[in-house]
């Protein structure tokens, strides 16, 4: 089997990435890829098979105490920015206390809401999900905002 030396092969948007900025206390499942410009806070939890590549779309933005369950991919478009809690612009938001939960899919321009759940499989993409929603599985969301509760 060949070994690659880079995360992944260079791209027009991967050329010069930054690092990923991950919290001491995340925890990162070897299997998993964090790729780019991403911070990571505090307590994360980052399960195998999930993909976070801010190769295209940056930078990312994922809260403290937040889970990212098996298979979750967060990816995001170069056009297109969410402005995050701090007022600051980012290709994908998620809040802290929120639960992407296994398959799920982020593709910014995207924001989620801190005590947010996105249920299996769902895919958020150009969209906004305000704080304390609950996406059940398999659902779209695309192009709306969902206000807060």
């Amino acid at each position: 089997m060949a070994v690659r030396s880079t995360a992944a092969p260079p791209t027009p948007w991967s050329r010069s990435l930054a690092e990923p900025k991950i919290n001491e206390t995340a925890f990162v499942h070897s299997f998993s890829n964090i790729i780019g410009d991403v911070y990571i806070g505090a307590n994360v939890i980052v399960a195998p098979g999930t993909s976070i590549r801010a190769d295209e779309g940056t930078p990312f933005y994922i809260g403290e105490n937040t889970n990212l369950q098996d298979g979750v991919v967060i990816h995001g478009l170069e056009q297109g920015r969410v402005i995050g809690d701090d007022d600051q612009e980012y290709s994908v938001w998620v809040g802290k206390n929120a639960s992407i939960t296994h398959m799920a899919l982020i593709h910014g321009p995207a924001y989620v809401g801190d005590n947010s759940f996105i249920g299996f499989r769902s895919t958020v993409f150009n969209a906004r999900v305000g704080e304390g929603c609950i996406v059940m599985m398999h659902a779209l969301i695309q192009d709306v905002e969902i206000p807060p509760g």
